[in-house]
């Protein structure tokens, strides 16, 4: 593989602040515990794919948006960072790992609510003062898949009198709703039928089971690299009412365009507005390789077909500081289940010597 001169320059990484990357669509249409009785310890768990985040290598912290039934009780619960489980039998293309081993990170949080609805971002730590985790360090293939969840204390009053709960977006069915609009047909999905992303694990009975309704709960990471995620942009689709995601779609739409949604990646950086971005795109590399070859620090997950150019500018989410958004673009290929992947690789304008990174994401055509 040759590196363009361009991506060469900019292939650099450094420790940053997290940057976040969320699959939910940008609308709550409903909120849950999980499978099993308000009586049960429940927990839901968001799937981040390695195609959707490769080079990924800290978790930072956590963003959720939950729901109270009765906002003035102090409420408590657990995040809970797992790893995949690809040899699970029940699921042949990985499950969360609910055993000992397969936990990475357990957090007790408190949760003071003002509102029914509310966001929450947790900074983990490891008893000491606030540091990032280590994610597992597998860059491809279900192996590099991690989970992020919420695991509720046992609430038999839940929903009538009171009781924490997660906001998700999907294809809801009570009541009628548009749900997610996104291609189902195509793959690759990461469980057989279903985008496999959103699931639910009871602690007290031992099941684990893939949410239906093309779940996605509002849970978003907070990863020590710049990030890339993809988007679909349809007007007429995206309207945020009902159910149907805003627009640009930052939700399974992004990963999933239908054919006559326009395309689109955005990547938010650490470096300040004004600073240059260069995006990627290709199909994903099966190894990813590692920069320090080079001298640099960081993955490259991406083939470098194609490059694009843009400025970034002020995007305070989570802990970045800006982002270049590229596209909308003409799907190129509709129906041709062709893989794109997608990487940024930003330098800052206020500081020459600060090259940034981003994670990789995949959009299937």
């Amino acid at each position: 593989m040759k590196t363009p001169l361009a991506v060469a320059i900019l292939l650099a990484a450094a420790a940053l602040p997290a940057q976040q990357l969320m699959h939910h669509d940008g609308t709550n249409e409903d909120h849950s515990r999980g499978f099993g009785p308000s009586n049960h310890q429940l927990t839901v768990l968001q799937r981040f794919p390695w195609n959707q985040c490769c080079g990924r290598t800290r978790l930072c912290c956590v963003e959720l948006t939950l729901h109270d039934v009765n906002p003035a009780t102090t409420e408590s619960a657990y995040l809970e960072v797992r790893r995949n489980d690809p040899s699970n039998l029940a699921f042949p293309l990985g499950a969360p790992d609910m055993s000992a081993s397969g936990l990475i990170h357990l957090q007790p949080v408190v949760l003071n609510f003002t509102t029914n609805v509310q966001k929450f971002s947790f900074v983990l730590n490891n008893g000491g003062p606030a540091a990032c985790i280590d994610l597992p360090a597998i860059h491809a293939g279900p192996g590099g898949d991690f989970y992020v969840g919420i695991r509720f204390r046992p609430q038999p009053n839940w929903p009538g009198f009171d009781g924490v709960s997660c906001m998700f977006s999907g294809r809801t069915t009570v009541p009628p709703q548009v749900g997610e609009q996104f291609n189902p047909l195509f793959k690759p999905m990461y469980a057989p039928t279903a985008p496999g992303l959103g699931w639910s694990h009871n602690v007290t009975t031992g099941v684990t089971s893939i949410h239906p309704q093309d779940l996605s709960w509002a849970i978003g990471v907070g990863l020590s690299e710049d990030v890339c995620q993809p988007f679909a942009s349809n007007a007429g689709s995206f309207t945020g009412a009902g159910g149907t995601g805003n627009n640009p779609n930052y939700g399974y739409a992004g990963i999933w365009p239908n054919a006559p949604d326009l395309i689109g990646w955005r990547v938010r950086t650490m470096a300040p507005p004004s600073s240059m971005s260069v995006l990627i795109l290709g199909p994903n590399l099966g190894a990813p390789q590692d920069l320090s070859f080079f001298g640099f620090s960081g993955l490259l997950c991406v083939e470098p077909w194609i490059q694009l150019v843009h400025v970034t500018s002020s995007d305070p989410a989570c802990t970045s500081v800006s982002s270049a958004r590229f596209g909308p673009f003409t799907n190129p290929a509709p129906g041709s289940w062709f893989c794109v992947g997608a990487q940024g690789f930003t330098l800052d304008s206020q500081n020459p010597g600060a090259l940034y990174v981003s994670t990789a994401c995949t959009t299937v055509l």
